[in-house]
């Protein structure tokens, strides 16, 4: 099932001249490749099987078949981790130690307005799925775990499902790497999901290791509610780490991007080497750089129209703060039109998609880089739209669409069109720049005046563009934004082991009585990131001041340090390898100012570190006050076990204790 058009594969059971409900079926392009598929089919009588093919509304939807069999008994089960759930559970298994099970299921679950209306792997009633009944007798807080069989394998692998977020009262879907024969309270997952997410399969994705054989755990929460039904369906497994499920190089066809069939005029096409018309559209690929790579592009010769479109959309993603999409576009040719993209949430229709990038005109014979930061609280599709200009010389490529977790600026700048997250991602400061001191660090020419400690286990290494290794550490530093910038970090692959440690140091700092402030960007990304530490060092003394643990996302993140009631002192940042390789952690753009931290403004960033609050205050007119806590909260089963910023039960954070006296309706502010 591969073309631009693809409508649907479909399989049925007829008896006599009954066709009878739809067993199975597969719809847009599945990639240019065979894939395997199987059918479960019972019957006491003779029956005939049916393949019905749909044809889209173009020539380019050729759908084929090869290789039929007929066996006897059951279908093969997926081995391993793998399972569409069509067969039972294949090798997972409910545990004893949770409060109720997850519930085998197809067609709707039996409360409306949550979970979902059809299996992901059929699509249809028949298909089944895993869900979490949340309706009575369960209470909000209890848990189901799904525990699969042992992982042996200690490589990394990429573990990916879908998953359907349904209602009004959703509370969490997570997953566990789970050490041993039950989750423990230091356990954290590895990847989670809340809120509601509407009635849509969602793809989902997690890098899966561990030092020693492991098992996977899905654990579904209970939300406050019984409309808080959490389904999952289709485990597949990979080797190797995750990479963003859109990225595509088109080496391999248009994989899980679609051409829609209904809103635009025209399609975008797989092209190789030059495109037909001369003077025109790229001469190579991209990603290889030969005429034998890939790209996709729009073909502007007739019966092709000024003004005609033509979109390219993306899967569903899901929602994220951030993330950076970046790839490479040529717009070559004297009649070149417009290429936009668009992001829409899957709730609104395209003619609601928000442009947030666009440029327009002839921009030479090359490749180009495009990058964009993109915000959604809602699962969203990405379309990349072309415009046909006024003639035939307008062919316009796109190549190596890449996702990154981060936050990143418009490339080319003349791209952006105003197009904003609906936050602050950078604390505010309240007072201007400080002024920069000998001891500011952007390592564009070397560690200026830091130096590695000698009595560590190994060196921070000086670094530009990507890591070594996949799915860990930055792609580019904070100064400027790209591969060309220079950072500092933790490489943590062989000869490395776990909990090895690399100290920087600062020259002796000599701090004025009202204090002083040092200023930094830091990264963290990887499954097995361990811990990033400033201290403060005296000749009699060695004092933590500051602390993350655990992979903070795929960006750069602004972190500060207030240096108060010292005279003289050293700044020590020390990192930690985790568990394996995936852990690289990076530091760029140190800042120092012999002057206090300017508290930040209140309307951007507290990190309730600080007993003060940020200034922060608690409404007298309410019904009573927000605690200021580290650790778990008193009660069992509901609040956090571990703060935010520092992932840990020394790190502080701010809750509402709902325990008596406090009653329902009851407010703090």
């Amino acid at each position: 099932m591969y073309g631009a058009h693809v409508d649907s594969l479909s399989i049925y059971v007829r008896r006599g001249n009954s066709l009878g409900s739809r067993l199975w079926t597969k719809s847009q392009s599945q990639g240019n490749h065979w894939n395997h598929g199987q059918v479960q089919i019972s019957s006491s009588t003779p029956v005939n099987v049916v393949f019905e093919a749909v044809r889209g509304p173009t020539f380019r939807g050729d759908t084929a078949l090869d290789d039929i069999r007929a066996v006897a008994g059951s279908c093969i089960a997926a081995s391993g981790l793998a399972c569409d759930f069509e067969s039972g559970l294949c090798g997972w298994n409910q545990t004893m130690t949770d409060d109720f099970d997850w519930t085998l299921h197809s067609g709707q679950t039996s409360t409306t307005n949550t979970g979902p209306s059809s299996d992901h792997t059929l699509g249809t009633a028949t298909g089944h799925y895993l869900y979490i009944e949340t309706s009575a007798p369960r209470h909000p807080g209890q848990k189901a775990c799904l525990v699969s069989s042992q992982v042996t394998q200690t490589t990394p692998q990429c573990l990916k499902f879908y998953y359907n977020l349904h209602g009004n009262n959703i509370g969490a879907l997570n997953i566990y790497v789970m050490i041993g024969s039950a989750l423990t309270s230091t356990d954290s997952p590895v990847w989670s999901r809340r809120n509601n997410l509407s009635d849509i399969w969602i793809p989902g994705q997690t890098t899966i290791t561990g030092s020693s054989p492991y098992r996977v755990v899905f654990e579904g929460v209970v939300g406050n509610g019984y409309l808080g039904d959490i389904a999952i369906d289709d485990i597949t497994v990979l080797n190797n780490s995750c990479s963003h499920a859109a990225n595509n190089d088109f080496e391999h066809g248009f994989g899980i991007w679609t051409n829609p069939s209904v809103g635009d005029k025209f399609d975008w096409m797989i092209g190789q080497s030059s495109t037909d018309t001369m003077y025109t559209g790229p001469s190579n690929d991209h990603t290889l750089g030969t005429s034998q790579g890939h790209y996709a592009f729009i073909e502007a010769s007739p019966p092709r129209q000024t003004q005609d479109n033509a979109w390219l959309q993306s899967p569903v993603l899901e929602p994220t703060p951030a993330i950076c999409m970046s790839f490479w576009f040529n717009m070559f040719g004297e009649d070149t039109g417009s290429l936009n993209v668009k992001m829409r949430p899957i709730t609104e229709d395209a003619s609601s998609a928000t442009e947030i990038w666009s440029l327009n005109g002839d921009r030479g014979q090359g490749w180009n880089l495009g990058r964009i930061a993109i915000y959604s609280s809602d699962p969203f599709y990405i379309t990349f739209e072309a415009v046909r200009g006024a003639g035939v010389k307008g062919d316009t490529a796109i190549d190596d669409i890449t996702f990154t977790d981060s936050v990143c600026s418009v490339e080319p700048p003349e791209g952006d069109v105003g197009y904003s997250p609906p936050f602050n991602l950078v604390p505010q400061q309240a007072s201007p720049t400080p002024v920069p001191s000998p001891y500011d660090c952007n390592f564009e020419r070397d560690f200026c005046q830091w130096t590695q400690d000698t009595s560590d286990v190994f060196d921070w290494t000086r670094n530009a563009g990507a890591t070594s290794s996949q799915n860990t550490g930055p792609s580019f530093d904070h100064t400027f934004g790209n591969v060309t910038g220079y950072y500092i970090y933790i490489e943590t692959s062989a000869p490395r082991h776990p909990n090895d440690t690399a100290r920087l140091l600062s020259p002796q700092l000599n701090i004025s009585p009202q204090g002083a402030c040092m200023r930094f960007w830091y990264h963290m990304y990887g499954p097995s990131i361990n811990n990033l530490n400033v201290y403060i060092q005296t000749a009699s003394s060695l004092t933590k001041a500051w602390t993350r643990t655990g992979t903070q996302g795929n960006q750069w993140i602004y972190g500060e340090i207030p240096i108060t009631g010292y005279t003289q002192c050293q700044i020590v940042i020390e990192a930690t390898r985790g568990t394996s390789y995936l852990g690289d952690i990076a530091v760029d753009d140190i800042g120092y100012s012999n002057r206090p931290c300017t508290p930040a403004n209140t309307s951007s960033i507290c990190d309730f570190e600080d007993s003060a609050l940020c200034g922060f205050t608690q409404d007298k007119n309410d019904s009573f006050n927000w605690t200021w806590k580290a650790g778990e909260t008193t009660t069992s089963f509901t609040g956090p076990s571990a703060d935010h910023t520092e992932g840990t039960a020394t790190g502080h954070y701010m809750y509402i204790e709902s325990s008596p006296p406090q009653q329902p309706g009851d407010r703090a502010v």
